[in-house]
């Protein structure tokens, strides 16, 4: 089984494009930016130090995590297909 190799990101570099809107959007794409907006809002108002780990090849896993006011570690995990 080969390796996988990790990547870490800012949050900031890891929403950056998922959050941008293009001129040709339509609402569909605006509504799914605005909620990727929003979660990205959410992480930083209740979350400091916040890294963002992705590892994977086709089948892509992602971490954002960071601390919570008590210091605890806390973040999200999601999947995503890259072809």
């Amino acid at each position: 089984k080969a390796a996988h190799s990790v990547e870490t990101y800012s949050l900031e570099e890891f929403f950056n494009r998922l959050t941008k809107k293009r001129e040709w959007f339509g609402p569909a794409e605006i509504a799914m930016a605005d909620k990727f907006a929003r979660l990205q809002s959410l992480l930083q108002e209740n979350l400091i130090d916040l890294k963002m780990v992705r590892t994977g090849t086709v089948r892509v896993t992602i971490v954002i995590a960071g601390r919570d006011a008590e210091g605890r570690l806390m973040g999200i995990r999601t999947e995503a297909v890259e072809t």
